[in-house]
């Protein structure tokens, strides 16, 4: 099938995971595409879904994040980061601190649109996040130019290169 979307806030706690989910869900049902929900330390995704939604436990974002269409997280420095290298367009939903940075860094790279914070998640703003961003062609392939350009800078400055280059 066409590649999913994930979403997943990794290290962020949760007060209400069973809503979270559900508002995640209902997002993806209403733009009708498929989704990998990453369970992360709130415990997301636990309980049934739909079609063509699934939930995982930890995963490697570098083998995971190149085959999907975006991903959602909550903006940490180091998912930021992959999600770039992968070249696949991103949602950012800051929770705390840097994550308003990250989420504003992607939006200025054009790679993103702005999407509301964690406090004022609700699915239809992310719905209609996820209809623009996965329709914009513009916006894939500025993601597709930041992953060749992250990548290859993360070979040029890899040390092991250095040593056996």
């Amino acid at each position: 099938g066409p590649p999913p979307v994930y979403l997943g806030f990794g290290s962020m706690p949760d007060p209400d995971p069973a809503s979270t989910t559900r508002t995640l869900v209902d997002a993806v049902v209403r733009v009708g595409c498929r989704a990998v929900i990453g369970a992360g330390w709130a415990a997301l995704g636990d309980g049934p879904l739909p079609e063509g939604v699934i939930a995982i436990e930890a995963v490697s974002h570098p083998t995971l994040f190149p085959r999907c269409a975006a991903v959602v997280h909550h903006g940490g420095a180091g998912t930021t980061t992959t999600a770039g290298r992968a070249g696949v367009p991103q949602l950012v939903v800051p929770h705390i601190a840097d994550q308003f940075y990250w989420a504003r860094r992607v939006t200025q790279l054009g790679v993103s649109v702005p999407v509301m914070t964690r406090r004022r998640l609700d699915a239809a703003g992310l719905a209609a996040a996820l209809e623009t961003i996965l329709e914009n062609e513009i916006v894939a392939e500025r993601a597709r130019d930041l992953g060749d350009r992250l990548r290859a800078e993360a070979a040029a400055s890899d040390p092991v290169r250095a040593l056996v280059g």
